[in-house]
């Protein structure tokens, strides 16, 4: 409903319950987004089919002092690394805990001009 949209530059991102709901609706619809990164959470689960996502680039970022959510976050780029996806990139905010994370996060103005450097692939149908 907006053709101004450029549907081959859609991005997406979240941090904490918005990272969990980011890696899902990236499982859910893989061809949907140019890049994406899911930030302070799990990580997923060693269930979810990371081959879906051999090919998007997500950069995942996380809080060292943040519970489960640093070794989470290690373990899901792992598997995503095991599908041969080369644009990953993983963050590790040293000592920062879930708050102090959540700010590193979004204060990573990198992240943009990142993601800005990605576009969706074209698919032939």
């Amino acid at each position: 409903t907006f053709p101004e949209i450029d549907q081959d530059r859609v991005y997406v991102m979240g941090y904490s319950a918005g990272g969990g709901a980011t890696w899902r609706w990236i499982n859910q619809s893989p061809d949907r987004f140019a890049a994406a990164a899911p930030c302070g959470f799990t990580g997923g689960s060693a269930m979810d089919d990371a081959n879906k996502l051999a090919k998007l680039p997500i950069w995942a970022m996380a809080g060292s002092e943040d519970g489960k959510n640093p070794a989470g976050i290690r373990n899901m780029m792992v598997r995503l690394k095991a599908t041969g996806n080369v644009n990953l990139k993983h963050t590790e905010f040293e000592g920062a805990d879930h708050r102090a994370g959540g700010k590193a996060v979004f204060d990573t103005v990198e992240l943009v001009d990142w993601m800005l450097g990605f576009k969706r692939p074209k698919t032939t149908e």
